[in-house]
Protein backbone atom coordinates (compact mmCIF):
# COMPACT_ATOMS: atom_id res chain seq x y z
CA UNK A 1 0.00 0.00 0.00
CA UNK A 2 1.21 3.39 -1.10
CA UNK A 3 0.77 6.36 1.19
CA UNK A 4 2.28 9.83 2.01
CA UNK A 5 5.04 9.79 4.65
CA UNK A 6 4.56 11.49 7.91
CA UNK A 7 6.63 14.66 8.39
CA UNK A 8 9.11 14.71 11.03
CA UNK A 9 11.82 12.07 12.13
CA UNK A 10 9.03 8.79 11.97
CA UNK A 11 9.72 9.05 8.27
CA UNK A 12 12.53 6.50 7.64
CA UNK A 13 12.80 7.31 3.45
CA UNK A 14 10.58 7.96 0.69
CA UNK A 15 10.16 6.54 -2.62
CA UNK A 16 6.60 4.51 -4.02
CA UNK A 17 6.88 1.51 -1.58
CA UNK A 18 7.90 -0.86 -4.41
CA UNK A 19 10.70 -1.27 -3.74
CA UNK A 20 10.76 -0.39 0.09
CA UNK A 21 11.61 3.41 -0.63
CA UNK A 22 8.48 4.78 1.52
CA UNK A 23 8.16 3.73 5.31
CA UNK A 24 6.90 5.00 8.06
CA UNK A 25 7.82 3.92 11.57
CA UNK A 26 7.69 5.06 15.21
CA UNK A 27 11.23 3.88 15.38
CA UNK A 28 13.92 6.10 14.60
CA UNK A 29 16.59 4.69 11.66
CA UNK A 30 19.14 2.81 12.64
CA UNK A 31 22.36 4.62 13.34
CA UNK A 32 25.22 4.00 10.56
CA UNK A 33 27.85 1.41 12.06
CA UNK A 34 31.28 3.51 11.42
CA UNK A 35 33.60 0.91 12.92
CA UNK A 36 31.69 -2.04 10.11
CA UNK A 37 33.04 -0.13 7.19
CA UNK A 38 35.66 -2.10 6.41
CA UNK A 39 38.31 -2.08 2.93
CA UNK A 40 37.85 -2.07 0.22
CA UNK A 41 34.58 0.23 1.20
CA UNK A 42 36.86 2.36 3.95
CA UNK A 43 39.73 2.79 1.05
CA UNK A 44 37.55 4.99 -1.31
CA UNK A 45 37.61 7.78 1.46
CA UNK A 46 41.49 8.46 1.85
CA UNK A 47 44.66 9.00 -0.09
CA UNK A 48 46.27 5.41 -0.70
CA UNK A 49 49.03 4.45 1.40
CA UNK A 50 48.78 0.82 0.32
CA UNK A 51 51.17 0.02 -2.84
CA UNK A 52 48.61 -1.80 -4.28
CA UNK A 53 46.22 0.93 -3.87
CA UNK A 54 48.81 3.37 -5.00
CA UNK A 55 49.60 1.08 -8.14
CA UNK A 56 45.72 1.03 -8.50
CA UNK A 57 45.37 4.59 -9.09
CA UNK A 58 47.56 5.00 -11.26
CA UNK A 59 45.96 3.01 -13.58
CA UNK A 60 43.02 3.85 -13.12
CA UNK A 61 43.87 7.63 -14.30
CA UNK A 62 46.24 6.31 -17.24
CA UNK A 63 43.18 4.82 -18.46
CA UNK A 64 40.64 7.73 -17.89
CA UNK A 65 43.66 9.56 -19.64
CA UNK A 66 43.76 7.02 -22.75
CA UNK A 67 39.94 6.94 -23.04
CA UNK A 68 39.73 10.32 -22.79
CA UNK A 69 42.53 10.70 -25.82
CA UNK A 70 40.90 7.92 -27.82
CA UNK A 71 37.11 9.86 -27.80
CA UNK A 72 38.34 12.82 -28.23
CA UNK A 73 40.60 11.42 -31.71
CA UNK A 74 37.30 10.24 -32.63
CA UNK A 75 35.52 13.22 -32.11
CA UNK A 76 34.14 11.88 -28.97
CA UNK A 77 33.62 13.33 -25.46
CA UNK A 78 34.58 10.80 -21.94
CA UNK A 79 32.04 12.04 -19.62
CA UNK A 80 32.73 10.96 -16.09
CA UNK A 81 30.63 10.56 -13.29
CA UNK A 82 31.08 9.57 -9.79
CA UNK A 83 28.20 7.86 -7.76
CA UNK A 84 27.53 7.81 -3.96
CA UNK A 85 28.50 5.57 -1.34
CA UNK A 86 25.66 5.33 1.27
CA UNK A 87 27.73 6.93 4.19
CA UNK A 88 28.47 9.62 2.10
CA UNK A 89 24.74 10.81 1.53
CA UNK A 90 23.19 9.83 4.85
CA UNK A 91 20.65 12.81 5.55
CA UNK A 92 21.84 13.26 9.07
CA UNK A 93 24.63 15.57 9.25
CA UNK A 94 26.11 13.47 13.26
CA UNK A 95 26.36 10.31 10.98
CA UNK A 96 28.10 11.51 8.49
CA UNK A 97 30.28 13.19 11.12
CA UNK A 98 30.65 9.84 12.94
CA UNK A 99 31.83 7.89 10.00
CA UNK A 100 34.55 10.57 9.33
CA UNK A 101 35.87 10.48 12.75
CA UNK A 102 36.52 6.86 13.07
CA UNK A 103 37.87 6.73 9.27
CA UNK A 104 40.17 9.24 10.48
CA UNK A 105 39.09 11.64 7.58
CA UNK A 106 38.20 15.34 7.10
CA UNK A 107 36.01 14.56 4.01
CA UNK A 108 34.30 11.50 2.21
CA UNK A 109 35.27 12.95 -1.39
CA UNK A 110 38.81 11.83 -1.44
CA UNK A 111 37.91 9.89 -4.97
CA UNK A 112 35.31 12.94 -6.16
CA UNK A 113 38.41 15.48 -5.51
CA UNK A 114 41.00 13.42 -6.72
CA UNK A 115 39.25 12.60 -10.09
CA UNK A 116 37.43 16.16 -10.39
CA UNK A 117 41.19 17.41 -10.46
CA UNK A 118 42.42 15.19 -13.29
CA UNK A 119 39.20 15.78 -15.01
CA UNK A 120 40.15 19.40 -15.20
CA UNK A 121 43.96 18.55 -15.85
CA UNK A 122 43.08 16.28 -19.06
CA UNK A 123 40.14 18.48 -19.85
CA UNK A 124 36.90 15.88 -19.89
CA UNK A 125 33.73 16.53 -18.11
CA UNK A 126 33.45 15.06 -14.37
CA UNK A 127 29.90 15.16 -12.88
CA UNK A 128 29.97 14.47 -8.83
CA UNK A 129 26.69 13.00 -7.61
CA UNK A 130 27.71 12.15 -4.30
CA UNK A 131 28.52 15.80 -3.31
CA UNK A 132 24.72 17.10 -4.42
CA UNK A 133 23.10 14.25 -3.43
CA UNK A 134 24.47 14.95 0.44
CA UNK A 135 23.12 18.49 0.43
CA UNK A 136 19.88 16.90 -1.20
CA UNK A 137 19.62 14.27 1.74
CA UNK A 138 20.75 17.08 4.43
CA UNK A 139 18.10 19.15 3.19
CA UNK A 140 15.70 17.18 2.57
CA UNK A 141 15.90 14.13 5.13
CA UNK A 142 15.46 12.43 1.95
CA UNK A 143 17.62 8.54 2.42
CA UNK A 144 18.86 7.47 -1.27
CA UNK A 145 20.00 4.45 -0.60
CA UNK A 146 18.70 0.90 1.54
CA UNK A 147 15.48 -0.61 0.44
CA UNK A 148 12.53 -1.82 3.90
CA UNK A 149 13.97 -6.21 3.00
CA UNK A 150 17.90 -4.46 4.26
CA UNK A 151 19.26 -1.31 6.46
CA UNK A 152 17.48 1.65 5.10
CA UNK A 153 20.12 3.87 4.97
CA UNK A 154 22.62 1.06 3.36
CA UNK A 155 23.61 -0.67 0.04
CA UNK A 156 22.62 0.19 -3.46
CA UNK A 157 20.38 3.19 -4.93
CA UNK A 158 17.00 2.91 -3.96
CA UNK A 159 14.23 4.40 -6.34
CA UNK A 160 14.47 7.82 -4.84
CA UNK A 161 18.26 7.24 -5.77
CA UNK A 162 17.99 6.39 -8.91
CA UNK A 163 15.45 9.36 -9.48
CA UNK A 164 17.56 11.95 -8.18
CA UNK A 165 20.41 10.90 -10.50
CA UNK A 166 18.25 10.93 -13.47
CA UNK A 167 17.34 13.82 -13.21
CA UNK A 168 20.32 15.50 -11.91
CA UNK A 169 22.40 14.01 -14.91
CA UNK A 170 19.50 14.77 -17.66
CA UNK A 171 19.38 18.54 -16.64
CA UNK A 172 22.94 18.25 -17.19
CA UNK A 173 22.80 16.83 -20.55
CA UNK A 174 19.98 19.41 -21.56
CA UNK A 175 22.27 21.75 -20.73
CA UNK A 176 24.90 21.11 -22.51
CA UNK A 177 22.43 20.64 -25.76
CA UNK A 178 21.01 23.71 -24.93
CA UNK A 179 24.62 25.22 -24.89
CA UNK A 180 24.99 23.64 -28.60
CA UNK A 181 27.62 21.13 -27.16
CA UNK A 182 26.99 17.08 -27.84
CA UNK A 183 24.86 15.55 -24.84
Amino acid sequence: MDREPRAGPDVLWRGDGGAGARIASTSPPPRLHPKDISPPESLAFQPPTDPRMVEAWRVEEALLRLVHEDASAHGAELRVVAISAAEQVHPDLEERRAVREVLGVESMFYVEDRIGRLARREGFPFLSLPEVMAEEAARTGVFFHGFKNGIPWGGHWNQEGHRFAGRWLAAGFCARLGAGKAP
